[in-house]
């Protein structure tokens, strides 16, 4: 890799889906917040993995879609320590006999491959790859939590765009969600005014056609 992506120090998710990429002919520069990076769809092999190295900080590799065979070269990896979910999905590599478990020999930090956990539970990847939804914490499975607790639960709801104002509508006093829009506070020493009906315009005028006004009544 090459150019001014040295300079954004700041950067935190890299996204190089769908670029027809074969190889990446050296290594990434040293991007100590990147914390996401999705090369999916890409053409790219397991010899991607030793250029990772710098990425001191990442969380989530989403590799899907590649043409990944091979366990051995994820050793590569193991020196990024932060490192959690791995996303292999498409990738020939899943047709290797127990190749989850082959990788987190390999790799001990990693806590998430594909849609399994390391003790096997269930993990549902479409919430942990980013999908932004209102509902995106019910997209995360009850077998999922130990998992989650382990990876950082602010930071997976931070990746899916959920923030404290969504808690604080959430928990927000019912009683005054369920007021009406037209329902107001009465002072009970005022009498309201009462609405007066088309419907009743003949009957409530007098024989000199003034309208009768009607009885305002005190609110109990």
């Amino acid at each position: 890799m090459s150019g001014d992506i040295s300079k954004c120090k700041s950067l935190t998710l890299i996204n190089l889906t769908c670029c027809g990429l074969t190889e990446i002919q050296a290594p990434f520069p040293e991007l100590p917040n990147v914390e996401t990076l999705d090369l999916s769809e890409n053409k790219l092999t397991a010899d991607v993995l030793d250029k990772l190295v710098n990425l001191s900080a990442l969380r989530l590799l989403l590799l899907r879609g590649n043409s990944i065979e091979t366990v051995e070269e994820f050793k590569a990896l193991r020196d990024i320590k932060s490192l959690q979910v791995i996303d292999l999905e498409g990738c020939p590599v899943v047709q290797v006999d127990n190749y989850r478990k082959k990788i987190f020999d390999v790799l001990e930090q990693v806590e998430v491959i594909d849609d399994k956990g390391r003790d096997g539970e269930d993990v549902n990847m479409t919430a942990i790859l980013g999908l932004k939804s209102d509902d995106a914490d019910g997209l995360l499975s009850d077998g999922s939590n130990e998992v989650l607790d382990a990876i950082g639960r602010d930071e997976l709801r931070r990746l899916l765009g959920l923030d404290a104002g969504d808690e604080a509508e959430a928990d927000s006093d019912p009683d005054e969600n369920d007021k009406s829009e037209d329902e107001e506070d009465v002072d009970p020493d005022i009498p309201p005014v009462a609405k007066k009906d088309d419907g009743d315009n003949d009957e409530n005028q007098d024989s000199e056609g003034a309208p009768v006004p009607k009885k305002a009544r005190r609110k109990s």
